[in-house]
Order: structure tokens, then C-alpha cells, then sequence
């Protein structure tokens, strides 16, 4: 028989999270009371502190018992769903329930079938507040620690020994949720969901960017010249692009006498369009000229921006969202993603120098950039 699981593995991680925070607030207590007997002359402020910390310690289980009822009130509608969509076989193998393998559920993982927004947003939260629940218990257990390190450094050492076996299972519990996503029979969906928005975001920056006729085009001017590093540069082009996106306007890129590359951008990353890259003999107003509605204009740098229009970060297009909070918890991050994905299009030389980099370098995937 086909089963799903998912109801009953989220009632089961509700009741972790819950025991995991109960064994460390015990734990520290237990280890308190022993280095109490142990070391008399411990100062009163500790008393007060140990009050402290089990009013936390209370405050972190309420906050714990209201996830875990959130869960098991929505249950997600994962099981009436299955009950729609599969039917009910005898198994082959006699098994106890708790017994069966967690399995992605082929039955109903297609591209076709997509899960309820509630169910998809309550699994990014649990994950997300998995995460905070440890930021907050690391950090205050630390603090603890530092303050008895000198005066109980029996109870000091006993604390670090519980922080790494916390940790571990904070760890296991992250793990589980994503392996949740790949075996709630949707992972599919997200996979093809991710890729169709991707595509007709693209096919929009192309249909924008390529009008039939450039010289009746509404132009947006961007100069690529501003005083700072690559990535400040690559964020500048970007706002350009989202404006002109906003605006309705093709993007042209002024990039002569680059500090990076005096050929231009054309030269080292595919042209911003196929027929519309001159801006013309056209008359440009200066932004944002009349509601942003002028037929050409010319956009200053970010930061001397006037009147700075409502779809720049961290906005997102309106007609995007609904099917984008379904497969993505920061919208703002994909859809930045996606501008970036038009823009930086290298040249067939540059792929070849940036693969000979990757070889030499000894790179292997995944690879992640990070901006600091």
C-alpha cells in the first residue's frame, strides 16, 4: 500500500523539537544542581541567573508547543490529497507502520500535481524556526557557559559537552526536513515549477529587450561607468534592469571605455539585445521625467536616484508572486537571480577562459558566490 507520511512524520518532528529542547533545559539543570553540591562556595547571582534561564527555558517550550500544534491542527491536507489520487493496494510485505521506509511517493510526484501554499510555506517555517531555535539556545547557553567557566569549570566543560550533542541533533532535525521535500511526493512540481517561471521570465527580458522596431522603442539609459568594484557595478546594472523592466523601457547599456574592460561589456558578455544596443539621436529626458512614462530616458546612478520607483528591491513583480511563494521562500533572491541569469551571459571566449580558470583551479559543483 502506498502510504503517505508526511502527517505522521511532522507530528513525530513537532515531539522532537519539543523533547530536544526539554533535554537540554534539563540537562543544564541537572548539571547546575551537581556542581552546586560540588562547589559550595558558588556565588548567590547564580541563583538569580538559574532563575533566569529556566523562565527561558519556559518561554522556549511555550513557543515550541504552539509549532507543533500548528502542525498537527493543518496536518498539511497532504493526506486528503493521497486519498484522491491513489489507491489502496494490499502490501506485499507485512511491516509495522512505524516500520515502513520513507519513500518519495511516485504515485503522485509529477510535474502536474502541485501542494497546497499552506503546506509549503509551514514546511520553509519549521525549517526556518528549527534554525532560530538554535541560534537563540546556542547563544544563551554560550553566555552561560562564559559566566561559570572561571567559577564552575566542572559545569563549564559539562556544557560544552551538551552544546555539541544539541548541535548534532539540530543538524539531524534540518536534514529531515529536507529530506521531507523530496519524499512529500512534490518534488517534481518544484523542480518544473522552478524552471517554467525561469523560462518565461526570460522570454519577457528578451521580448523586452528585442523590440520590432528600436528606433520607436521606449529607451531606457543605463552608463555602466560608476565608480566602484565589479559587484557594485553588476548590482547597478541590475537596478537598471528591474527599472526598465518596471518602466516597460529597453535597456541600453552605455559601457564604452569600461574600467574593467575598454571594448565594453559586449565584448566580454553577450549584448543586452539582438538589434536594439544604440540609444540614437533621440532626445533623453533626465529620471524620472514625467511618472517614469517619458519615451527615452536617462537614469542616473542608485545613488543620486530621485524619486526612486516602487519595483526596486526588494520588490517583486505582483503577477509572479502567488506562484512563486509556492516553490520559493525568498522571492526577491529568485527573482534577482533571474535578471542576473539575463545579464551575465558570457561571450564564447570568456566561457572559454572562465572553464580553463575552473580546470586549472581544480572547481567541482556545487559551486556557491558570495558577496561579502
Amino acid at each position: 500500500m502506498n502510504v503517505i507520511r508526511v502527517n505522521v512524520f511532522t507530528k513525530r518532528l513537532a515531539l522532537i523539537v519539543v523533547l530536544w529542547l526539554f533535554v537540554i533545559g534539563a540537562t543544564s539543570l541537572w548539571f547546575y544542581g551537581r556542581s552546586y553540591n560540588e562547589e559550595k562556595d558558588e556565588p548567590s547571582t547564580l541563583a538569580k541567573k538559574l532563575k533566569e534561564y529556566e523562565r527561558e527555558n519556559t518561554e522556549l517550550k511555550t513557543f515550541l508547543d504552539d509549532i507543533s500544534n500548528k502542525i498537527l491542527e493543518s496536518g498539511f491536507h497532504v493526506p486528503n490529497i493521497a486519498k484522491q489520487l491513489i489507491k489502496e493496494e494490499k502490501p506485499k510485505v507485512k511491516e509495522k507502520p512505524e516500520e515502513l521506509p520513507l519513500k518519495p511517493i511516485e504515485s503522485i510526484n509529477n510535474t502536474k500535481i502541485s501542494p497546497p501554499h499552506e503546506y509549503e510555506s509551514m514546511r520553509r517555517r519549521i525549517f526556518n524556526n528549527v534554525k532560530s531555535l538554535w541560534y537563540l539556545v546556542g547563544s544563551r547557553v554560550n553566555l552561560l557557559r562564559k559566566e561559570l567557566s572561571s567559577m564552575l569549570p566542572k559545569l563549564a566543560a559539562r556544557i560544552d559537552s551538551t552544546l555539541k550533542l544539541a548541535e548534532e541533533h539540530e543538524r539531524y532535525l534540518k536534514n529531515e526536513l529536507s529530506v521531507m521535500g523530496e519524499v512529500d511526493g512534490f518534488s517534481a512540481w518544484r523542480e518544473n515549477e522552478a524552471i517554467k517561471l525561469s523560462d518565461l521570465i526570460q522570454r519577457r527580458l528578451k521580448f523586452l529587450q528585442n523590440p520590432p522596431r528600436c528606433d520607436k522603442a521606449k529607451k531606457l539609459v543605463c552608463s555602466l561607468n560608476k565608480k566602484c568594484g565589479y559587484g557594485c557595478q553588476i548590482h547597478h546594472l541590475a537596478y537598471c534592469m528591474i527599472i526598465a523592466y518596471g518602466t516597460e523601457h529597453t535597456l541600453i547599456l552605455d559601457s564604452k571605455e569600461w574600467i574593467y574592460h575598454k571594448g565594453g561589456w559586449e565584448e566580454v558578455f553577450q549584448p543586452l539585445s539582438n538589434n536594439c544596443t544604440d540609444k540614437g539621436a533621440a532626445n533623453f529626458t533626465l529620471w524620472p521625467g514625467i511618472d517614469g512614462k517619458d519615451q527615452n530616458l536617462l537614469l542616473p546612478f542608485v545613488d543620486y536616484l530621485k524619486s526612486p520607483p516602487p519595483y526596486l528591491p526588494l520588490a517583486v513583480p505582483e503577477d509572479l508572486v502567488p506562484r512563486l511563494l509556492k516553490f520559493h521562500g525568498f522571492p526577491f533572491i529568485w527573482w534577482i537571480g533571474q535578471i542576473l541569469k539575463y545579464l551575465l551571459q558570457p561571450q564564447e571566449t570568456t566561457q572559454k577562459l572562465i572553464q580553463e580558470a575552473a580546470n586549472k583551479l581544480g572547481f567541482r559543483k556545487p559551486i556557491v558566490g558570495q558577496v561579502i
